[in-house]
């Protein structure tokens, strides 16, 4: 009980999102690290690790997404990163980082 317990309290906090080579999760894992990483950015709209962490969850999502619909649903939450970063902290690190990676695909 307290496994489980401890399990879903750190599904509730937002984790970093790193590469599939360096760590793999489920597409629920990322699906859900992308609403709390949303959450987060709402409470700090300049929070460039948060930007880079939701822009990772919607990416990392798409690739291991199994339907094709459900790629095309995350490629579009990437652009839409991609848009939202652009008003909230272009001409940043991070800005540029995720820009490069999203033009990489």
């Amino acid at each position: 009980m307290l496994t489980f317990t401890t399990f879903g309290w750190v599904q509730n906090e937002p984790r970093e999102v790193k590469s599939l080579a360096i760590e793999f999760h489920d597409y629920e894992w990322y699906t859900n690290q992308f609403v709390l990483w949303e959450k987060e950015l709402k409470r700090n709209k300049k929070d460039e690790m948060a930007w880079i962490n939701l822009y990772a969850a919607a990416r990392m999502a798409r690739i291991v997404a199994g339907e094709m619909e459900d790629k095309q649903v995350w490629y579009k939450k990437e652009k839409e990163v991609i848009e939202k970063m652009s008003k909230s902290i272009k001409g940043t690190f991070a800005y540029y980082r995720v820009l490069a990676w999203y033009n990489a695909v």
